[in-house]
């Protein structure tokens, strides 16, 4: 039996707007970390993970490419010597340009001490949002965070996939000059950088890809599955990664996405479908079980 674990924010960042968002102290992490080791799983790095079928064999993955990954995941890692793997979305980390997921995170999470925010932010995805009945089935199915109500998921589905790409930018933009005017939330504060991730990985971290801009992948045409991906080879080239991985933005893909993976010979893709027993068999449809769930492990 192995099993994968999905991290994300691990510890504080300093910044008054990015602290709002849900995150696990390090303490905390390292507290899991003693409880899955007490449990006799054996924490590996992806090539061990791929390359043997030991039982227990368990992955720990890092999504976003978040500056606490550096300052605090990866230093408790190094405490308890164990490895972990690391997906990193190009847009942040080449361009420095945040990404929308984590910038509608910090307004819905600040909307929540100002009811005038929330009520515009709910206004605009009723306004742009489609009224087929299809659609909004589709949207209320999709994966939704065990702390979220309702109305944060339409509005951040709606944000996410209803809107125009550029459209969203623009009224996130509008709402953070709007209701955060001393916005001190930045791209430095919220993400690594290169170097960093390059003195991770000489400390025997693993990197994989986490696409260009994190959109949900299986709306795209396939021209915009290309645009996500066409970073891939230029990202890798970084590293000295034996094992290509590739981590799926909200764990969503398609038969275009997978088609498009095969054909950049990538090994393993990661999903975010809760599975304890990883089907090892289904390399590009790994199942990973969030941080909040890991009680499924003992």
């Amino acid at each position: 039996m192995s099993a994968i674990v999905t991290y994300h924010n691990i510890g504080k960042t300093g910044n008054k707007y990015l602290d709002l968002l849900p995150t696990l102290s390090d303490k905390d992490f390292a507290n899991q970390i003693r409880l899955i080791l007490k449990a006799g799983w054996n924490i590996v790095s992806v090539e061990e993970f791929y390359l043997s079928s030991s039982p227990k064999n368990i992955l720990l993955t890092f999504d976003d490419g978040l500056l606490t990954h550096y300052k605090n995941a990866a230093k408790v890692l190094a405490d308890f010597d164990l490895p972990g793997l690391f997906f990193l979305s190009t847009n942040p980390l080449i361009r420095r340009r945040s990404l929308i997921v984590h910038e509608l995170q910090v307004l819905i999470a600040f909307s929540k001490k100002d009811e005038r925010l929330f009520n515009e932010m709910l206004s605009m995805s009723q306004f742009y949002s489609s009224n087929s009945e299809y659609e909004q089935k589709k949207i209320n199915n999709l994966h939704v965070h065990s702390y979220e109500n309702s109305s944060y998921n339409f509005i951040k589905k709606s944000f996410q996939i209803f809107m125009d790409m550029q459209l969203a930018t623009e009224l996130i933009v509008y709402l953070k000059e709007k209701y955060m005017p001393d916005n001190q939330m930045n791209c430095e504060d919220m993400y690594l950088t290169l170097s960093q991730s390059l003195e991770m990985e000489k400390a025997g971290l693993s990197i994989g890809y986490h696409s260009k801009s994190h959109r949900w992948m299986e709306f795209l045409s396939e021209d915009e599955i290309q645009d996500e991906l066409s970073d891939s080879e230029s990202f890798f080239a970084n590293y000295n990664q034996k094992i290509k991985c590739f981590c799926y933005p909200y764990g969503s893909y398609s038969s275009s996405v997978l088609n498009a993976l095969i054909k950049l010979n990538y090994n393993l893709a990661f999903t975010i479908e809760n599975q304890v027993n990883v089907d090892l068999s289904q390399k590009l449809r790994l199942g990973r079980i969030d941080a909040r769930e890991i009680h499924q492990l003992f």
